[in-house]
């Protein structure tokens, strides 16, 4: 059965990102084999520690990764000065770290750099994909933001229409998450600035009485 060698990212990496796999799983697998290949157990610790070493690193990437990733948001959300390289320079830390989830937030977080930067033509692609991507794979928290995210983009971008009929996809997706949520945490997560400018937004397009 082929089916399990079907991985589109593998096909989508470059020589570089490739590369960086290459020394992290070559790093794993040899250290592992040691272990297995020798009869001391002092020298099987201190491999072992060699290895947990190794996959902490890969964990203490993911942490700082989130971190930088709340950082930008924050400071995107507040209006502060972004630099687009240090979006750039993430996208490329997650990307080598593969984790789905932070590569579908860095182009969430990238698209919204763009529409703040009165780019919102370039961003409505790349929030569509990241909606689309977050939709397939039931992540509802995230598809809702890059919804709002698309919605505000197509606005900016002059089709109001197409802005109005994604954002009356929200209010089911909305109540999904609000369920999903612990009750203490609702008021902080409708107050946040992204779901104020959408829940305004929604108000200017339906007009006075709509």
């Amino acid at each position: 059965d082929d089916t399990h060698a079907d991985i589109p990212w593998v096909d989508e990496l470059d020589d570089v990102r490739r590369e960086r796999f290459r020394t992290y799983g070559r790093g794993i697998v040899t250290t592992l084999m040691a272990v297995l290949d020798t009869d001391e157990q002092g020298s099987r610790a201190e491999l072992l520690r060699s290895a947990e070493g190794v996959f902490r690193r890969g964990g203490n990437q993911r942490e700082m990764a989130e971190l930088k990733l709340a950082e930008l948001n924050v400071l995107l959300e507040r209006g502060d000065p972004v630099d687009l390289d240090a979006i750039v320079k993430l996208q490329e830390t997650v990307d080598a770290l593969r984790s789905a989830d932070l590569v579908l937030e860095c182009g969430l977080l990238r698209g919204k750099w763009l529409v703040f930067a009165n780019r919102a033509r370039e961003a409505v692609p790349i929030l569509k994909d990241v909606a689309e991507k977050a939709e397939a794979c039931k992540h509802r928290s995230l598809n809702l933001r890059a919804l709002v995210a698309w919605g505000l983009a197509e606005d900016r971008a002059g089709n109001p229409e197409g802005c109005l009929r994604l954002l009356r996809l929200l209010r089911p997706i909305l109540d999904d998450v609000l369920e999903e949520l612990p009750e203490r945490e609702r008021p902080h997560f409708l107050s946040s600035p992204e779901m104020q400018r959408t829940f305004r937004t929604f108000r200017s397009l339906r007009g006075p009485g709509g």
